[in-house]
């Protein structure tokens, strides 16, 4: 840690290098990027990093301190861009069914619904989330990066999980899903 608070370049370069498939990985497979974005996310959470180094107080280890700035890139990533997720036109659907399979257009639905229902819970609801079932983190690592207690944590994914389930079902009575 000191070396990286000093600046020492060899340090930086093995830490990036030990991180970077990792967030790669993360960012491509669990929120279905584009190689090109994934490269300029991963860059950012480096960037970041790099620019807060001296402010990390140690209470985790740094990888999970760099998953805390992946968790909160990400989260305002899929914010940025929850209206691309939305504007799936139907004709566009209905070309692309021709093409490939029906059933790609209907999870692509399915999708674009959750990331709707999504947007309107809480925030802390929506990082706990995106942590441990995007990131695949334990309870454990979601509590580290949150800076909040594994039982925390619990609540905040049933509160989240609830609040969906009410949302889904309100929005289910109402047709507009």
């Amino acid at each position: 840690i000191e070396l990286l608070r000093k600046g020492d370049q060899l340090e930086w370069q093995e830490f990036v290098e030990e991180l970077s498939p990792k967030l790669f990985s993360l960012f491509k497979s669990r929120m279905g990027m584009e190689d090109q974005e994934v490269r300029d996310l991963v860059s950012e959470v480096f960037l970041k990093a790099y620019s807060a180094i001296s402010s990390f107080r140690g209470d985790s280890s740094p990888t999970t301190w760099v998953y805390s700035i992946a968790s909160n890139l990400a989260y305002d990533y899929i914010k940025r861009h929850q209206k691309d997720r939305d504007m799936i036109h139907y004709t566009d659907e209905v070309d692309y069914a021709v093409e490939e399979n029906w059933q790609e257009v209907e999870l692509r639905k399915q999708a674009s619904i959750l990331w709707s229902l999504i947007d309107k819970i809480p925030a802390s609801y929506q990082k706990a989330l995106l942590l441990y079932y995007l990131s695949g983190k334990s309870y454990r690592e979601v509590a580290d990066v949150l800076g909040v207690p594994i039982g925390t944590v619990k609540t905040l994914l049933y509160r989240a999980k609830k609040s969906l389930r009410e949302l889904y079902e309100r929005e289910k009575r109402t047709d507009r899903i």
